[in-house]
């Protein structure tokens, strides 16, 4: 059979030791591809979501409210290959 079909996800938790889920980032995928003996392509969507608190420095001791930063992407990706 010369089609594919894939699903995918992935989760990176927090790189800061003590800070709970400030920095996780989770990926999903869905992917079809094609192949024939001189050539191949596939086409992939991927979106990605992350979560990131952003603080200051504090004053005396006083720590101020994170600044809160969600981002969300979504890319459309395709391939094409030769065999030579």
């Amino acid at each position: 059979m010369n089609f594919s079909f894939r699903g995918g996800y992935g989760f990176y938790g927090s790189p800061y030791k003590n800070d709970g889920t400030n920095g996780e980032k989770s990926t999903y995928s869905l992917g079809f591809g094609y192949r024939e003996a001189n050539y191949y392509f596939d086409l992939a969507w991927v979106r990605t979501k992350t979560h990131d608190d952003y603080y200051l420095y504090g004053y005396n001791g006083v720590m101020v409210n994170p600044a809160t930063l969600k981002n969300e992407m979504t890319r459309l990706l395709f391939t094409f290959g030769l065999k030579f």
